[in-house]
């Protein structure tokens, strides 16, 4: 039975979270996932700190922001590139999303 594994990791958010870091977790899927499969089973766990006042936003690698009040990332390349062998989300607090992915986007 094939498959890849996946090594999922993320910034910690406070002191506190700090002490399980790097959070770290591995998914199992098939083959032929994308990126869009690895980051549609981590968002369906508790994984992403949830931020008080629902604000989070977070870079997934280079690909995605995710942010804690959008129903779904937004993309920056394609969701249908093969899924990575490590998924990293940085932290970047509670930047306005909207900002950060129009400057990820942003075709000079």
């Amino acid at each position: 039975m094939g498959g890849v594994r996946i090594r999922v990791t993320r910034d910690s958010v406070a002191m506190g979270d700090d002490v399980y870091a790097p959070h770290e977790e591995f998914l199992d899927l098939p083959d032929d996932a994308t990126i869009a499969d690895a980051l549609h089973v981590v968002l369906s766990r508790p994984y992403l700190a949830q931020i008080q006042g629902g604000q989070a936003t977070w870079l997934a690698n280079s690909d995605a922001v995710v942010a804690q009040q959008w129903p779904e990332p937004r993309w920056v390349t394609s969701p249908s590139s093969p899924a990575p062998a490590a998924l990293h989300f940085r932290y970047l607090q509670q930047r306005d999303p909207e900002e950060v992915h129009a400057e990820l986007t942003k075709t000079s």
